[in-house]
């Protein structure tokens, strides 16, 4: 009897498939994991969109605001 007690209820299974336990799910564990995506993401975006920008106007002879708006739709 108390071993129902230490699952999880409502069908949550781990990386097994077996029920998960309830005192090692629903924590922050992938919190870091995902804010460090989220970081790098940011970070190759606005490495990429730079370089953009800067390709565009250096290379193709855009102006500035051109290149910027160009660059921005290309993202999206």
């Amino acid at each position: 009897m108390a071993e129902e007690g230490i699952y999880k209820e409502d069908g949550t299974t781990d990386f097994r498939n077996k029920p998960a336990v309830k005192h090692k799910t629903g924590t922050w564990k992938a919190c870091p994991y995902i804010l460090g995506n989220e970081r790098c993401e940011r970070l190759a975006f606005y490495g990429i969109n730079t370089n953009l920008v800067n390709y565009l106007k250096f290379q193709l002879n855009q102006r500035n605001v051109t290149a910027m708006a160009n660059a921005v739709v290309s993202f999206f």
